[in-house]
Protein backbone atom coordinates (compact mmCIF):
# COMPACT_ATOMS: atom_id res chain seq x y z
CA UNK A 1 0.00 0.00 0.00
CA UNK A 2 1.22 3.47 -0.89
CA UNK A 3 0.19 6.13 1.67
CA UNK A 4 -1.17 9.46 0.40
CA UNK A 5 -2.27 12.59 2.17
CA UNK A 6 -5.25 14.49 0.81
CA UNK A 7 -6.77 17.59 2.32
CA UNK A 8 -6.23 16.54 5.95
CA UNK A 9 -7.21 12.97 5.05
CA UNK A 10 -4.87 10.01 4.80
CA UNK A 11 -5.48 7.12 2.44
CA UNK A 12 -3.53 4.30 0.83
CA UNK A 13 -3.58 2.85 -2.67
CA UNK A 14 -2.99 -0.85 -3.19
CA UNK A 15 -4.15 -3.88 -5.14
CA UNK A 16 -7.79 -4.86 -4.65
CA UNK A 17 -8.37 -8.33 -3.24
CA UNK A 18 -11.33 -10.44 -2.12
CA UNK A 19 -11.41 -8.67 1.26
CA UNK A 20 -12.40 -5.47 -0.55
CA UNK A 21 -15.08 -6.94 -2.85
CA UNK A 22 -18.13 -6.31 -0.64
CA UNK A 23 -17.17 -2.70 0.08
CA UNK A 24 -16.41 -2.07 -3.61
CA UNK A 25 -19.83 -3.43 -4.62
CA UNK A 26 -21.53 -1.16 -2.07
CA UNK A 27 -19.53 1.86 -3.23
CA UNK A 28 -20.29 1.05 -6.86
CA UNK A 29 -24.03 0.84 -6.11
CA UNK A 30 -23.93 4.24 -4.40
CA UNK A 31 -22.14 5.86 -7.34
CA UNK A 32 -23.85 4.36 -10.40
CA UNK A 33 -27.39 3.53 -11.48
CA UNK A 34 -26.38 0.07 -12.73
CA UNK A 35 -24.37 -1.66 -9.99
CA UNK A 36 -21.98 -4.59 -10.25
CA UNK A 37 -22.53 -7.53 -7.90
CA UNK A 38 -19.92 -8.96 -5.56
CA UNK A 39 -19.66 -11.95 -7.91
CA UNK A 40 -18.82 -9.63 -10.81
CA UNK A 41 -16.04 -8.02 -8.76
CA UNK A 42 -14.69 -11.45 -7.78
CA UNK A 43 -14.75 -12.52 -11.43
CA UNK A 44 -12.73 -9.47 -12.41
CA UNK A 45 -10.14 -10.24 -9.73
CA UNK A 46 -9.70 -13.76 -11.13
CA UNK A 47 -9.05 -12.48 -14.65
CA UNK A 48 -5.27 -12.18 -15.22
CA UNK A 49 -5.90 -9.35 -17.70
CA UNK A 50 -7.43 -7.20 -14.97
CA UNK A 51 -5.69 -4.51 -12.94
CA UNK A 52 -7.75 -3.68 -9.84
CA UNK A 53 -6.66 -1.13 -7.27
CA UNK A 54 -8.43 0.36 -4.29
CA UNK A 55 -7.96 3.28 -1.97
CA UNK A 56 -8.53 2.69 1.72
CA UNK A 57 -8.80 5.23 4.50
CA UNK A 58 -6.00 5.71 6.99
CA UNK A 59 -8.11 4.64 9.96
CA UNK A 60 -9.87 1.32 9.61
CA UNK A 61 -8.96 0.37 6.07
CA UNK A 62 -12.42 1.09 4.65
CA UNK A 63 -12.55 1.28 0.84
CA UNK A 64 -12.97 4.91 -0.24
CA UNK A 65 -12.34 4.38 -3.96
CA UNK A 66 -11.39 1.80 -6.55
CA UNK A 67 -10.40 1.47 -10.17
CA UNK A 68 -10.50 -1.51 -12.50
CA UNK A 69 -8.89 -1.81 -15.94
CA UNK A 70 -8.43 -4.62 -18.41
CA UNK A 71 -5.36 -5.13 -20.60
CA UNK A 72 -5.36 -7.07 -23.85
CA UNK A 73 -2.14 -6.95 -25.81
CA UNK A 74 -0.94 -3.37 -26.18
CA UNK A 75 -4.37 -1.87 -25.44
CA UNK A 76 -6.08 -1.22 -22.15
CA UNK A 77 -9.54 -0.14 -21.11
CA UNK A 78 -10.52 1.58 -17.89
CA UNK A 79 -13.70 -0.21 -16.88
CA UNK A 80 -14.56 1.61 -13.67
CA UNK A 81 -13.40 4.39 -11.39
CA UNK A 82 -15.47 5.15 -8.30
CA UNK A 83 -14.73 7.31 -5.28
CA UNK A 84 -16.90 7.63 -2.19
CA UNK A 85 -18.74 10.95 -2.14
CA UNK A 86 -17.07 11.97 1.13
CA UNK A 87 -13.63 11.37 -0.40
CA UNK A 88 -14.08 13.21 -3.70
CA UNK A 89 -11.89 16.19 -4.55
CA UNK A 90 -9.04 15.18 -2.21
CA UNK A 91 -6.92 13.35 -4.79
CA UNK A 92 -8.17 9.76 -4.48
CA UNK A 93 -9.36 9.48 -8.09
CA UNK A 94 -6.21 11.18 -9.35
CA UNK A 95 -3.99 8.77 -7.36
CA UNK A 96 -5.90 5.71 -8.58
CA UNK A 97 -5.74 6.91 -12.19
CA UNK A 98 -2.00 7.61 -11.96
CA UNK A 99 -1.40 4.15 -10.43
CA UNK A 100 -3.33 2.41 -13.20
CA UNK A 101 -1.70 4.38 -16.03
CA UNK A 102 1.72 3.46 -14.64
CA UNK A 103 0.72 -0.22 -14.32
CA UNK A 104 -0.66 -0.23 -17.87
CA UNK A 105 2.50 1.34 -19.27
CA UNK A 106 4.65 -1.19 -17.39
CA UNK A 107 2.55 -3.98 -18.95
CA UNK A 108 3.30 -2.66 -22.45
CA UNK A 109 0.02 -0.83 -23.10
CA UNK A 110 0.31 1.76 -25.87
CA UNK A 111 -3.32 2.98 -25.98
CA UNK A 112 -5.67 3.30 -23.02
CA UNK A 113 -9.41 3.75 -23.62
CA UNK A 114 -12.42 4.59 -21.46
CA UNK A 115 -16.05 5.61 -21.65
CA UNK A 116 -17.56 8.22 -19.37
CA UNK A 117 -21.08 9.62 -19.09
CA UNK A 118 -21.37 12.97 -20.84
CA UNK A 119 -22.76 14.62 -17.68
CA UNK A 120 -19.86 13.48 -15.47
CA UNK A 121 -17.84 16.66 -15.92
CA UNK A 122 -15.52 16.07 -12.90
CA UNK A 123 -14.42 12.75 -14.45
CA UNK A 124 -14.06 14.27 -17.94
CA UNK A 125 -11.86 17.04 -16.48
CA UNK A 126 -9.76 14.51 -14.54
CA UNK A 127 -9.20 12.30 -17.59
CA UNK A 128 -8.39 15.33 -19.75
CA UNK A 129 -5.76 16.49 -17.25
CA UNK A 130 -4.03 13.14 -17.72
CA UNK A 131 -4.02 13.56 -21.50
CA UNK A 132 -7.12 11.59 -22.51
CA UNK A 133 -8.83 13.01 -25.60
CA UNK A 134 -12.38 12.42 -26.78
CA UNK A 135 -12.43 10.20 -29.87
CA UNK A 136 -16.10 9.27 -30.04
CA UNK A 137 -19.59 9.42 -28.60
CA UNK A 138 -22.21 6.72 -28.00
CA UNK A 139 -25.65 8.25 -27.78
CA UNK A 140 -28.12 6.94 -25.17
CA UNK A 141 -25.49 4.51 -23.83
CA UNK A 142 -25.95 4.91 -20.07
CA UNK A 143 -29.19 4.71 -18.11
CA UNK A 144 -29.42 7.45 -15.47
CA UNK A 145 -31.15 6.87 -12.13
CA UNK A 146 -34.08 9.03 -13.31
CA UNK A 147 -34.61 6.85 -16.39
CA UNK A 148 -32.99 9.26 -18.84
CA UNK A 149 -30.44 7.94 -21.33
CA UNK A 150 -27.03 9.61 -21.41
CA UNK A 151 -24.34 9.57 -24.06
CA UNK A 152 -20.98 7.98 -23.33
CA UNK A 153 -17.90 9.90 -24.38
CA UNK A 154 -15.16 7.58 -25.63
CA UNK A 155 -11.70 8.82 -24.67
CA UNK A 156 -8.18 7.63 -25.49
CA UNK A 157 -4.72 8.15 -24.02
CA UNK A 158 -1.59 7.30 -26.05
CA UNK A 159 1.21 6.00 -23.83
CA UNK A 160 4.90 6.31 -24.76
Amino acid sequence: MIPFFGKKQRYSIGRMNVVHVRQCAILHASAFASAWSEAEFESMLLDPKTIADCATDGKGGAVVGFMISRIIGDEGEILMLAVSERWRRVGVGRALLRQQIEAAAAAGVRSLFLEVAENNSPAVVLYSKFGFRQIGRRNAYYAASDGMRLAALTMKLELP
